[in-house]
């Protein structure tokens, strides 16, 4: 069972703030997009080898483009600019496929970081609601609500029980 004090590194124990339905999402919000700085450095090789590979896709087009553009009667090797032209499509796919990876790859990591902290939300609110005799909670982020009333709405005072149980290291700023 995860505890509150054994997070894994990088994540920081933050209040819950702000009225969002979704505590897990209100979580996960004051955290920011879920990068941590463990999930920023880890990161940061995939992104920067990326961000140089699309400005080495860039370069490639722009060589290609002025060859293309060259004034009549200039001599061009065409072979020159197909292969440039298929360096440059195969650069592109390369791109792609290594920015997919890269996000599968933080999106796993973001969930391994975040999971303990949505359990213990989780757990908190089964027993906040048994508590009170709460039959079914609805989130509201999840589930369209036409209309509902702010009387049967628990994430003030779910919030504020589950910071008096679990005092924080760090506040974090209310949402604006």
């Amino acid at each position: 069972m995860s505890t509150w004090n054994s997070w894994p590194s990088g994540v920081t124990r933050r209040r819950l703030v702000g009225g969002a339905t979704a505590v897990a999402g209100a979580v996960l919000a004051a955290c920011g997009d879920g990068a941590t700085p463990a999930t920023s450095k880890e990161f940061a090789g995939p992104k920067d080898e990326l961000t140089k590979m699309q400005q080495r896709a860039q370069a490639l087009q722009d060589e290609i483009t002025k060859l293309q553009q060259a004034p009549a009667g200039t001599p061009i090797d065409q072979r020159t600019v197909n292969a440039k032209a298929d360096q440059l499509e195969q650069l592109k796919k390369d791109i792609q496929r290594k920015g997919e990876d890269a996000q599968t790859s933080y999106n796993r990591r973001r969930q391994e970081i975040f999971a303990p902290l949505q359990d213990e939300i989780g757990k908190f609110l089964e027993v906040f609601a048994k508590a009170r005799g709460i039959n079914a909670i609805i989130d509201g982020t999840q589930v369209p609500l036409l209309y509902a009333a702010d009387s049967i709405d628990i994430t003030r005072s779910f919030i504020a029980e589950f910071n008096s149980k679990n005092p924080a290291t760090a506040v974090a700023t209310p949402p604006q």
